[in-house]
């Protein structure tokens, strides 16, 4: 499945992240815009897309 496949319909997850890098996570958005859960997506993709290519 392609990356752009996984755009579509959001769904909700629960996580657990350290409290210093949710801190993090919350303050980012108020520099560039993105939205937790856009800050987040955009990272899984990122992520994905790097190791796919490095395959």
């Amino acid at each position: 499945m392609g990356l752009r496949a996984l755009a579509g319909r959001p769904g909700q997850v629960n996580i657990t992240l350290p409290e210093e890098l949710l801190a993090t996570v919350d303050r980012y958005p108020t520099r560039t815009g993105f939205s937790r859960s856009g800050l987040l997506a955009q990272a899984v993709r990122e992520r994905m897309r790097r190791d796919r290519d490095a395959a």
